[in-house]
């Protein structure tokens, strides 16, 4: 799969993001493929387990940007849902909302697992 193809299959917009990188496929390329390194989620996910909303916060609100930055436009608008619900103190939505962003995480970790790497 390419990285059109890893976009497409996310059901996001393939040529905004390629644009947002100055039409620069590989560089595009290589940001995707560090995203699965970046240690933001596991963080995340330790705060999470920790009930530590300001850890939480500032993960959840790191996760969205990078997310954005990426056009990984449905993870990061259920990162920015966990921001959220902190924020306003809605700690009881925090789990539901959690797990909605942890699906779409791996969804998108598994989209960028199936790039083509031979290139």
């Amino acid at each position: 799969m390419d990285i059109k193809e890893v976009y497409t299959k996310l059901g996001e917009e393939t040529e905004f993001v390629i644009a947002r990188f100055g039409g620069n496929i590989s560089l595009l390329e290589r940001f995707v493929k560090k995203f699965v390194e970046d240690p933001t989620y596991g963080r995340l996910m330790k705060s999470l387990k920790d009930k530590d909303y300001h850890e939480i916060e500032i993960g959840a609100h790191t996760l969205k940007g990078v997310a954005a930055n990426l056009g990984f436009n449905k993870l990061s608008e259920t990162a920015a849902s966990v921001v959220q619900a902190v924020r306003e103190k809605k700690t009881d939505r925090i789990p539901e909302l959690s797990e909605a962003m942890s699906a779409e995480y791996k969804n998108v970790i598994e989209c960028i697992a199936g790039l083509d790497t031979s290139r």
